[in-house]
């Protein structure tokens, strides 16, 4: 678990990075949504509900890197950030640059990942 918000984010992002199943169920609030740039959403209400995660499925994805971040909101107890992420192939080469936007919330004296939204490729 993170102890910022910004902590919270590099290790969501480093355990999707690393298809760390583990890691990514211990950063992550349930119930847990993901919304696509077509506004669907995926709901994982515990954490075993994540092994359906899509990226463990994509064979290209290689990884992936915040580059940018901007809090947009900011409650105390729920941070929201505007995110730029670099994608890697599985060959470990630039792959799209993506924009996100996602949600980190107070846990007690944590802070874990409770929403994102995929907005697309820039």
């Amino acid at each position: 678990m993170a102890e910022t918000p910004m902590a919270a984010l590099n290790s969501h992002m480093k355990a999707i990075s690393e298809k760390n199943l583990q890691d990514l169920r211990l950063g992550s609030e349930y119930p847990f949504v993901h919304i696509n740039e077509f506004g669907t959403k995926d709901w994982y209400e515990t954490s075993d509900d994540v092994l359906d995660f899509p990226i463990w499925n994509d064979p290209d994805f290689g990884g992936a890197e915040i580059t940018h971040s901007i809090v947009i909101s900011s409650t105390g107890d729920l941070n929201v950030y505007l995110l730029t992420v670099q994608l890697r192939t599985k060959e470990q080469e630039f792959g799209d640059r993506v924009q996100a936007i996602w949600a980190v919330a107070r846990n007690g004296e944590d802070w874990l990942v409770s929403w994102r939204q995929f907005l697309g490729v820039i």
